[in-house]
């Protein structure tokens, strides 16, 4: 029989997994969040997004204190109002990922410093249709993201980039980048979307801050439940002491997973408090 009493830490994904549909937060999932910090439990967003694309009924909801962003880059601690921990992608290797990108068609958005950040001349609906920039991508990044004149000279400029996101005209130019930067030994490169990869640090990564980020806390690993949809998941549900994918996941997050629960247009806090811990 399950132990529901161990459980003490939840670490979520948003888009597809706690986020519905309508890209929100459901009142089933707020209240759920309420009751697991009432018993003792720690509900943390964990997310490809950065700080400032967090939604704000999270950033708001005093049962949130900590979001793990940037695909684990950062760890913001809401209460002290500053990040916790960090994996910044040093200048060389930032160098290298754009070299690396450099010949091919692409769009391209910087996380740093908790912020978002895009090129102005590169988001036309012309360029953005070029680079399979979906839908909600573009929303999150008109409502959110800080446009810069010159990202080569920004990028060189900053000493705090968490995380690149770039978007793919051609899906083996795709592939082709995504190979340099895992056979590089430094870095991981994830998807979220099928047309994107996401480059951190390898010393980031949902899964190796969700590790630390538990000792952080003095919880151990398994203690901790994870849920999530999709490829830049795959590290946080292996590391978590119970990982769940949802209904709507890839088919190699639900062959990793521990147990596939409800999709996301279910409340997937609501499921987890339910079935799992209360």
């Amino acid at each position: 029989m399950e132990d529901k009493r161990k459980y003490k830490l939840v670490a979520s994904d948003l888009d597809g997994t706690l986020l519905g549909k309508d890209k929100r937060v459901s009142k089933e999932n707020l209240q759920a969040i309420k009751e697991m910090r009432e018993l003792g439990v720690e509900f943390v967003p964990t997310t490809g997004r950065t700080l400032s694309e967090m939604p704000k009924e999270l950033l708001v909801d005093p049962a949130v204190r900590y979001f793990i962003t940037s695909d684990g880059a950062a760890v913001w601690d809401k209460e002290q109002g500053k990040m916790i921990l960090a994996h910044y992608i040093p200048a060389e290797t930032v160098e290298f990922i754009m070299n690396t990108v450099k010949p091919y068609n692409t769009y391209t958005l910087v996380h740093e410093s908790g912020m978002n950040h895009f090129e102005p001349k590169q988001h036309t609906p012309a360029h953005l249709d070029r680079c399979n920039v979906g839908r909600s991508f573009r929303d999150i990044v008109e409502e959110s993201a800080t446009g810069v004149d010159d990202m080569d000279a920004f990028l060189k400029k900053s000493k705090a980039i968490e995380m690149i996101c770039i978007f793919f005209e051609d899906h083996d130019a795709l592939e082709a980048c995504k190979h340099t930067f895992i056979e590089s030994g430094k870095l991981c490169a994830v998807q979220s979307d099928e047309n994107n990869i996401e480059v951190f640090m390898s010393s980031a990564g949902k899964g190796n801050t969700l590790a630390a980020f538990a000792k952080m806390l003095c919880v151990d690993i398994s203690g901790v439940i994870a849920v999530g949809d999709s490829d830049n998941d795959v590290t946080l549900i292996k590391t978590a002491g119970l990982g769940l994918a949802m209904k709507n996941a890839s088919d190699e997050l639900k062959a990793l997973a521990d147990k596939v629960i409800c999709d996301n247009s279910a409340h997937c806090a609501k499921y987890i408090l339910e079935n799992f811990i209360k």
